[in-house]
């Protein structure tokens, strides 16, 4: 009589789970891009990048002419681990999303902060010269 080890209990455990809890549905989700909102303010546009478990450090903001790229990119260190892992489903991945922008945002003063786990970008809108209306007398 053949035994199953704690592995294939685990995973034969799992498969009877629906389709949430299966592999199949995270090898789905790991080849959509990050998902990203857009939000237009009064002054300004809005960028948030969810992406937790990364660090302020792993992101990298650039603007090449017209096109705002947000990229990130964690490095996985080896650590010596004292147990064994029956199942690793927690990664974070490296990630690249590019951004075609106008000649409306102030370049200058793109700003970027990293708080729990959301990167939001700031793109200031220039500010329209207001032109001067002038009435001219006629002689």
């Amino acid at each position: 009589m053949a035994y199953a080890t704690w592995n294939n209990l685990f995973d034969d455990l799992l498969n009877d789970f629906p389709v949430l809890f299966r592999d199949d549905f995270n090898k789905v989700q790991t080849l959509q891009k990050v998902p990203v909102n857009v939000t237009e303010l009064d002054s300004a546009y809005r960028l948030d990048v969810i992406a937790p478990g990364f660090d302020k450090a792993d992101f990298k903001v650039t603007l090449d002419k017209d096109v705002l790229t947000i990229s990130a990119e964690k490095k996985e260190l080896s650590k010596e681990q004292k147990v064994k892992q029956i199942r690793k489903e927690f990664t974070t991945r490296s990630f690249k999303r590019s951004f075609t922008i106008d000649g409306a945002i102030n370049a200058k003063e793109i700003d970027a902060q990293y708080v729990n786990g959301m990167l939001t970008v700031q793109l200031p809108k220039k500010q329209e010269e207001k032109k001067i209306t002038t009435e001219i007398t006629i002689k």
